[in-house]
């Protein structure tokens, strides 16, 4: 694995985190509206259920993300010249 894509697989973990506190912070929102009537728990309670489907799809891509980049293959140590004449490139 490349170091990039080490760096990648890091900066993509640390957002996951802050999905998931996010996703528990709606869960928390909806818990205490719970039980309210009118249009304003309506409105909140559809704002938070979107705003999960949002953090869900980026956390689903995200993880597929890592995964493809965990099984990137290391690249070719020996880089030829173009021309194929043996020579290392420059």
């Amino acid at each position: 694995m490349t170091i990039l894509n080490r760096v990648a697989i890091a900066t993509i973990t640390s957002r996951l985190d802050v999905l998931n506190q996010e996703r528990d912070r709606l869960a928390r929102i909806l818990n205490r509206i719970k039980g309210n009537e009118g249009l304003g728990w309506l409105a909140a309670n559809n704002w938070c259920k979107n705003l999960d489907h949002q953090i869900n799809s980026e956390i689903g891509f995200l993880t597929n993300l890592s995964a493809m980049l965990s099984n990137t293959p290391e690249p070719s140590a020996k880089i030829e010249n173009p021309e194929g004449d043996g020579a290392p490139a420059v």
